[in-house]
């Protein structure tokens, strides 16, 4: 062996594992959202007591009958919740349901959660989809939708002509 090659290492600190299991403190949906928290129909927040060991997360923790749970995430910034996705476009109408929570553990915890079921409330994720427009007067443009529209906002739509913005 040459000494020029030698290579050292330090020993880090061991981690103290627990026996905490997880609860769940709260759910939000886009309907029950916290105030100053902005979930879109999409996304469903799990928050816990604790922060939440990212080697136990996954989809199948998470189950709400007839509804697909495309991705489950842990933010850096927020490491006791968990944001949901939805498949888009897969509630026609605004149902309420239920979410079972299972199998997740504490950070350094050795014990998995036990199951918890919480009823939500899932807004409709289905689109509105464009059925015609009508010219009403010279400054008037009527769209039509398969459904009704709310919270429409003054610059929700362009308008143009040949490709030139209407004011």
């Amino acid at each position: 062996v040459n000494d020029t090659s030698n290579v050292y290492f330090t020993r880090g600190l061991d981690v103290v594992q627990t026996e905490d299991k997880l609860n769940v403190l709260r759910v939000e949906t886009a309907n029950s959202a916290l105030p100053g928290t902005r979930l879109d129909n999409n996304t469903i927040a799990v928050t816990f007591d604790r922060n939440v060991d990212g080697l136990s997360l996954s989809t199948n923790n998470f189950v709400i009958n007839g509804v697909k749970i495309e991705n489950a995430v842990i933010r850096n910034t927020e490491l006791n919740k968990v944001y949901l996705t939805i498949q888009p476009n897969s509630i026609p109408y605004s149902i309420g349901a239920q979410l079972v929570v299972q199998n997740l553990r504490a950070t350094n915890s050795i014990y998995a959660m036990e199951p918890s079921t919480h009823l939500i409330y899932l807004n409709d994720n289905v689109a509105p989809k464009y059925v015609g427009a009508q010219v009403t007067a010279i400054d008037t443009v009527v769209l039509t939708f398969d459904e009704a529209i709310h919270n429409v906002l003054a610059d929700s739509f362009i308008v143009s002509v040949n490709g030139l913005e209407l004011q």
